[in-house]
């Protein structure tokens, strides 16, 4: 992932990445797509060039259930990446 977000800079490009926990890459808020294609696609006005280049889904504690329709949390915007509040960690099984 980072690979692909370092080549489109290098190539002139604002990418954001969208990080959470649900599935296969679900799809980002709706209210962040409709910003980013209103800007890129028709021009509007809107900012979306200035958001953080990382958005994270924070995801709340719950109960463990066999299925959630929606999970607790919210949306953080990094503005970097790699953040450099990242750091390596060993992890022994």
């Amino acid at each position: 992932m980072f690979r692909i977000f370092s080549a489109l800079e290098a190539n002139g490009l604002k990418p954001t990445l969208y990080l959470h926990q649900g599935g296969h890459g679900g799809p980002p808020p709706r209210a962040m797509l409709n910003r980013w294609f209103s800007h890129y696609l028709y021009g509007v006005d809107n900012g979306v060039e200035n958001d953080p280049p990382l958005r994270v889904f924070l995801q709340e504690s719950e109960a463990p259930r066999p299925h959630f329709d929606e999970r607790k949390g919210r949306w953080i915007g990094i503005p970097e990446w790699p953040s450099k509040d990242i750091k390596m960690e060993k992890h022994y099984l």
